[in-house]
C-alpha cells in the first residue's frame, strides 16, 4: 500500500531511494534525487499536474523500467516518490516563500564547498518541457533554470555562469515563488492568471547594468540568454 503522508522523507529514507535507483535498480541513466527535486517542482508549481504515469518514467531516465526484486519493494519506492511529492506540494502551498531547492554540494579544486544547481535545474526543466507551450509567457522568469539546464558547449554562456553562479542561485527559490502564485489561479480552476508577473527582480532596460554585479549592459550580459 502507498503511503499517503505529506512528512517530509528522512534522510535514512533518502538514501534508500538513492541507493535503489543509482545501485540496484538496473537503470542506466537514472535521475538523482536533486533532479527528481527539480522535476516534481515544475510539475506541482505549473499550469496543469500531469499524473504520475507521465513523469515517473522520467525519473527512470526514459525508455527503461527498474528491476525490482519484489511487489513490496515497487511498492516501497513507488511510495517514497509519492510521499516526497506530497511533502514538496504541502510545503510550496503553505510556505511558498521558505522554499529551498534540493541542490548537491560539491567541493572544488581547494577542497572548498561548491553548490552544484545543475542537476535540480536540469530536473525543473524537463518538467517544464512536457508542456513547454504553456511555460511559453514566463520565459523570462525561467532563466536562472535555463542558465544552469543549458548543455555544455556554448563557450560565452558557460563563462557567464561560471562568473555569476551564485547570484543565479540565490534566484532560484524566489523564481519559484513567483512562478507558483503565477500559475496559482490556472492550477485551481480560475484560468490562467492575466496580471502582470512580478519578477523576483525588477525588469532590467537592456541598456541599463545587469543585476547581476558583472558590471556590463544588461544587453551584453545576461540579456543574451
Amino acid at each position: 500500500m502507498l503511503p499517503t503522508s505529506n512528512d517530509e522523507l528522512s534522510d535514512e529514507e533518502f538514501d534508500e531511494l538513492e541507493r535503489f535507483l543509482q545501485q540496484d535498480s538496473g537503470l542506466d541513466m537514472p535521475m538523482s534525487l536533486s533532479e527528481i527535486d527539480g522535476l516534481l517542482t515544475a510539475v506541482l508549481i505549473g499550469p496543469e499536474f500531469p499524473p504520475p504515469s507521465v513523469w515517473i518514467p522520467l525519473v527512470w531516465g526514459g525508455e527503461q523500467e527498474p528491476e525490482f526484486s519484489s511487489e513490496e519493494q515497487a511498492g516501497r519506492i513507488m511510495g517514497l516518490l509519492l510521499q516526497h511529492m506530497n511533502s514538496l506540494a504541502a510545503h510550496l502551498q503553505d510556505a511558498v516563500d521558505e522554499f529551498e531547492p534540493m541542490l548537491l554540494v560539491d567541493l572544488d579544486e581547494d577542497g572548498q564547498p561548491i553548490t552544484i544547481a545543475d542537476h535540480w535545474c536540469i530536473g525543473f526543466m524537463t518538467g517544464v518541457n512536457l508542456d513547454a507551450d504553456a511555460w511559453q509567457d514566463v520565459e523570462e522568469v525561467l532563466l536562472p533554470m535555463v542558465m544552469f539546464a543549458a548543455e555544455p558547449g556554448n563557450a560565452e554562456l558557460d563563462d557567464e555562469l561560471v562568473n555569476k553562479r551564485d547570484y543565479w542561485i540565490e534566484q532560484l527559490p524566489s523564481t519559484v515563488a513567483v512562478l507558483y502564485r503565477h500559475f496559482l489561479a490556472y492550477r485551481t480552476g480560475g484560468g490562467a492568471d492575466s496580471k502582470t508577473i512580478v519578477r523576483p527582480n525588477p525588469k532590467v532596460g537592456r541598456n541599463e547594468l545587469c543585476p547581476c554585479g558583472s558590471g556590463k549592459k544588461y544587453k551584453k550580459c545576461c540579456g543574451l540568454h
